[in-house]
């Protein structure tokens, strides 16, 4: 009789009863509870980023804008003569950026142009820039009339700053290597008149005519520029918390079905 107890009680062991089955349920219960907390909170989080991705608006405010006495755009919808006037233009500039130095020897960081298409260019700074021409952006503001349209991507192809210049009494255009550079201009002409930040854009989804004629002429600021960088650092420090609380998920599941042997449908059913 006692082995036949002992026999008894060594399967109900091995092989709980429904009475037993619910008596651990009851006691794993605060770990599928925890779990599908978890679940929820992962989804959520999960909902909450992609909400934030398509609903962020940053727009960083390079220069002081203003309103110039020609129209920016009328260089991408007009002649080619404006643009076709870029070598003189461009010397032009590069005449200032020297008369600029000469003026301000103090001053140790000289203005970098150059034409590589973004590959190697450094800002005046001597830092890495921001957005470059050449560089692919995206914006998070829509202007359906120019072809921009909200997160969707660009290339940059040109990048100046335009000012009214009190010498001349003429409206000048400088072109730039990358966005930082208009800080530097900014500073060295110590205030005098205002700048205008522009860059041109283009994609051959929503532009017609090819580069070079398609361009759309914008400011950074209106259309919200933002770098594939800054959007895969947003997205990862968006992605963080969820994979945190997954981890937790995982670490519960891993307690309980050592506890009790149940599957992940038992953890989450709380049976």
């Amino acid at each position: 009789m006692t082995s036949l107890t002992g026999a008894r009680q060594a399967t109900n062991w091995r092989h709980p009863s429904r009475r037993g089955r619910r008596v651990a349920s009851i006691s794993s219960s605060p770990f599928a509870f925890i779990i599908a907390i978890a679940a929820v909170v992962v989804v959520a989080m999960a909902m909450a980023a992609a909400v934030a991705v398509v609903a962020a608006g940053a727009a960083p405010i390079f220069v002081e804008s203003f309103e110039p006495p020609a129209n920016p755009r009328s260089a991408s919808s007009t002649s080619s003569s404006s643009w076709s006037s870029s070598s003189s233009l461009s010397s032009r500039s590069r005449t200032f950026v020297a008369i600029a130095a000469a003026r301000r020897r103090s001053m140790s960081t000289v203005l970098r142009l150059s034409d590589d298409g973004g590959a190697g260019r450094t800002s005046a700074s001597g830092e890495k820039p921001t957005i470059a021409t050449g560089d692919t952006v995206f914006c998070k503001r829509s202007l359906p009339s120019l072809g921009i349209h909200e997160n969707s991507s660009y290339e940059v192809t040109s990048i100046y700053v335009q000012y009214f210049d009190d010498e001349t009494q003429r409206i000048t255009r400088m072109p730039l290597g990358c966005l930082d550079d208009a800080n530097v201009v900014a500073s060295r002409r110590f205030g005098v008149g205002k700048n205008a930040l522009y860059v041109t854009l283009y994609s051959p989804k929503y532009h017609a005519g090819g580069k070079g004629v398609g361009d759309v002429v914008v400011s950074p600021e209106e259309v919200g520029l933002t770098s594939v960088r800054d959007e895969l650092v947003n997205a990862t420090w968006l992605a963080v918390p969820g994979f945190f609380w997954v981890y937790v998920a995982l670490s519960f599941y891993s307690t309980y079905h050592d506890k009790t042997g149940g599957s992940l449908a038992d953890a989450f059913w709380g049976r």
